[in-house]
């Protein structure tokens, strides 16, 4: 993705060679330090893309992305105030970092002190990846060219598999060996002589308050909600809104209609007609809200494999490949010199993230969470990946241990936030990067704060966003919601939905299957017909991989997360 490249003890070849793949239209690499053989900071962006970059004698800041609202010019003093005679102020940056709304990274280089430091957002919202071999190291926004640096091209067998089932790689891991994502709110001191490194983390998530007052918080959280958006569009170019028919986006135009800001809402119309229900849903969003000159629907194509094979590019397999069909959508953003506003992150900050039914051990949890978001069991994936499925699913045993958390119903939420919410969905959205800049106020600090002390049960069946929508104009809790096929007011159906999911997990998986696993499951040479590859496309896979696929029978969206982790290149 757009941003920073910087690596340590890098010699000129492999750093030019790295830097040759990097070529998509309208990207320029910019260098701002190269001592040959030792270190190297760059950019790789496009034009309009956030970066500045500050020099003051042997000192360099690099500043990459956005803080809400906007700093003042005196924004790079606090930046150098960072440095000290003997290293960096660690602490003070660390409480710096917590108070500070944005989706950013920094890079400050001493080159008297030959020393570096990487800081990035409290959330870690612009995804970042570390290359560590011996002196060795690179840090860098941009996948492809920390790939291109490894000495050794091994991939990562326990990452692909979990890549497989959940569709990322847990905790720090990606699909390669000696590669590794980035943790939020985390800051790396680097030696430049020796590439020594060390880490600190400081992610937390606020405990549940045990205090309640209903109407206060609500309407606490809304203004903070409300004050999030105004500094986002303080900031933000030709900002535009990115509709869906569900309650995040939709709270987000009741807020800026409230607000009587003129903002666009796109929304799009997919080829197969899969998201008619979100389509409609938007549109009555727009119609009572009475902004319908706002409103701008994008038809998509069907999707070509040249498409899949520029996400599979861009991303190298952390993103999904079955999202290619987005593009067009997006290259309308880009076309139009709009900027994103999306509703990323509210179903991790205003839904009961608990487990739908009671957890009473870590392998419970474990077989809970591959029930709800693997397609495949963990004996197909393990095979897959000549892995043993033990050591398979001891990789997830270990992930939620890692966990600070007393409790198993807090593992289940620090799964929601720290895997699927950062690990995959920050990888989505920044997939969208690629094309133009975007951002979502539900990552706020002040309103990410709030939502998560409320109690998970005060969110349970969509409850807090029902009093959301009652503080705003135009009744947006009566519109049905797509993933419930209900409105917000319609409680005895929402509960009733709900208790049929519980239900569903209180069946053994056996009993289950028969009755309603309605999924279609395809062998890999219809999947390559489907999605339009040919021969010429198939060099990029490795054929011992296509001769043992072809024996097996998965669903379509296992295929594609196998055609992300096998390419190889």
């Amino acid at each position: 993705m757009p941003g920073l490249l910087f690596s340590v003890n890098i010699n000129r070849s492999d750093l030019q060679k790295a830097i040759s793949f990097l070529n998509f239209p309208g990207f320029t690499i910019k260098s701002y330090s190269n001592v040959e053989n030792r270190h190297f900071v760059a950019e790789y962006t496009y034009k309009g893309y956030p970066t500045q970059i500050w020099k003051r004698g042997h000192k360099l800041v690099f500043f990459e992305g956005m803080i809400y609202p906007k700093v003042d010019d005196t924004f790079y003093d606090v930046l150098f105030n960072f440095f000290t005679s003997s290293g960096f102020s660690d602490e003070i940056i660390s409480k710096w970092v917590a108070k500070q709304d944005g989706e950013f990274v920094i890079l400050l280089v001493d080159n008297n002190l030959q020393q570096a430091l990487f800081i990035n957002d409290r959330f870690g919202r612009l995804p970042v990846y570390l290359l560590k071999e011996g002196r060795k190291l690179a840090l860098s926004r941009e996948i492809s060219f920390i790939h291109r640096l490894r000495t050794f091209d091994n991939p990562d067998i326990i990452g692909q598999a979990q890549t497989l089932l959940f569709g990322f790689a847990l905790g720090k891991r990606t699909i390669w060996e000696r590669i590794e994502r980035v943790k939020p709110h985390t800051q790396i001191q680097i030696d430049l002589i020796n590439g020594r490194i060390m880490h600190k983390s400081y992610f937390g998530i606020p405990d549940q308050i045990t205090v309640y007052d209903s109407s206060s918080h609500i309407s606490e959280l809304g203004s903070r909600f409300d004050q999030a958006l105004k500094n986002r569009l303080s900031v933000l170019d030709k900002p535009a809104v990115s509709l869906s028919g569900g309650l995040d986006s939709r709270l987000i135009a009741a807020s800026l209609s409230n607000q009587n800001q003129g903002v666009p809402f796109i929304t799009y119309n997919d080829f197969d007609q899969s998201a008619s229900k979100d389509l409609s849903s938007a549109a009555k969003v727009i119609q009572l809200l009475g902004i319908e000159e706002q409103y701008q629907v994008i038809d998509l194509p069907q999707v070509s494999y040249e498409e899949i094979n520029h996400i599979l590019m861009i991303k190298q397999g952390l993103n999904g490949a079955d999202m290619a069909f987005i593009q067009p959508f997006l290259y309308h953003f880009k076309k139009n010199d709009y900027t994103m506003i999306t509703g990323d992150g509210g179903d991790k900050t205003l839904d009961d993230l608990r487990p739908l039914v009671p957890i009473i051990s870590t392998h419970h949890l474990v077989n809970y969470l591959l029930r709800k978001h693997s397609h495949i069991s963990i004996k197909e994936a393990a095979e897959i990946f000549s892995l043993k499925p033990d050591d398979l699913y001891q990789s997830i045993v270990d992930q939620l241990n890692a966990y600070n958390v007393d409790s198993l119903e807090n593992r289940h939420i620090h799964f929601m936030i720290r895997e699927r919410a950062m690990n995959w969905l920050f990888e989505g959205e920044d997939r969208n990067r690629y094309f133009t800049w975007t951002t979502t106020p539900f990552y706020s600090n002040d309103f990410f704060n709030l939502a998560m002390q409320l109690p998970m049960k005060e969110k349970a069946y969509g409850r807090t966003f029902r009093k959301l929508f009652a503080n705003y104009p135009g009744n947006l809790e009566t519109i049905v919601n797509p993933n419930w096929n209900a409105s917000l007011i319609e409680k005895q159906k929402i509960q009733q939905l709900f208790l049929r999911q519980k239900i569903r997990f209180l069946i053994p998986n056996v009993v289950l299957n028969l009755l309603f696993n309605n999924t279609q499951h395809i062998d890999i040479e219809y999947f390559i017909k489907e999605i339009g590859m040919n021969a010429e496309d198939l060099k990029f896979y490795d054929s011992k991989w296509m001769e043992r696929l072809k024996i097996l029978k998965l669903p379509k969206t296992s295929w594609y997360r196998i055609l992300s982790v096998l390419r190889t290149s």
